[in-house]
């Protein structure tokens, strides 16, 4: 499913920042982006290969961006440019129709893009304090593929 959906999001290039750091949040529910179910931790092994694919395959991919988007039909801009200004991506399953307590009312899934240009690039390690509260429980991943850029 990942190496279907990678060039997804090619689509948020113009929403990207020049000069900041810019994370995409993708959220799940019941009512929309209904095409994944979590089973047997699909989820995590899904959203991980996603976000592995857009950070380090369509880093190298040189070919121009309008090719996969019509967002980009009178554009000069490359695949390669688009995670090169994207400097993480989260996704949120949104648990709140089955959960009334707060600590389930949603799970996270947070990765950090390696190739990020316009700034130094995100890691784990720069944020982990940020999410040291009582909802920490509620990240099932959190990676910045520090080991899996190469």
């Amino acid at each position: 499913m990942a190496e279907a959906y990678k060039y997804k999001f090619l689509d948020y290039g113009a929403k990207l920042l020049d000069d900041e750091y810019s994370v995409i949040t993708v959220v799940k529910n019941p009512w929309y982006n209904g095409e994944v179910v979590d089973f047997g931790d699909f989820n995590n092994i899904f959203y991980r290969s996603l976000a592995r694919r857009t950070f380090m395959e369509l880093f190298k991919k040189d070919s121009l961006a309008a090719t996969f988007s019509r967002q980009y039909a009178q554009s000069s801009v490359r695949v390669s440019d688009i995670p090169r200004a994207l400097a993480g991506i989260i996704f949120i399953d949104d648990n709140s129709a089955k959960s009334r307590t707060a600590e389930n009312l949603y799970s996270s899934y947070i990765y950090l893009n390696p190739n990020y240009a316009i700034k130094e690039p995100l890691t784990v390690r720069r944020l982990e304090k940020t999410f040291h509260n009582n909802f920490e429980s509620q990240i099932r991943d959190f990676d910045d593929f520090k080991w899996d850029n190469y």
